[in-house]
């Protein structure tokens, strides 16, 4: 998987009620990515072995994404209601989750 050139982030939006985070991005798709996949997918040294050793990383079905901090300048650092908090999310590899996404109808989003 190869980043596209310039690819990033132009807003993101977390919908704590509904539990799911939207992300426009630079290439004109928004993406919807469910809080708990976000948390399933988690990248952490934890989580990774877990996942090598073939167990599925479970996250409650209830759980938030309840904040977002840059982490450099191509990743996302996200903090979930379970106490979970290590895992850094590369732009490239948010991109690449399976999501329920449109592409905006101009460059202006309308």
């Amino acid at each position: 998987m190869s980043l596209i050139a310039g690819l990033r982030p132009l807003e993101l939006r977390n919908h704590a009620d509904g539990r799911w985070l939207e992300i426009e991005w630079s290439d004109a798709v928004t993406a919807v990515i469910p809080h708990r996949l976000l948390r399933e997918a988690c990248r952490c040294a934890s989580c990774l072995a877990a996942t090598r050793a073939g167990n599925a990383v479970a996250a409650p079905a209830d759980v938030r994404l309840d904040s977002i901090e840059a982490y450099g300048p191509n990743a996302l650092r996200l903090f979930f209601s379970d106490g979970h908090d290590r895992g850094l999310f590369p732009f490239e590899y948010l991109r690449a989750l399976p999501v329920r996404g449109r592409e905006r109808a101009d460059s202006t989003g309308k």
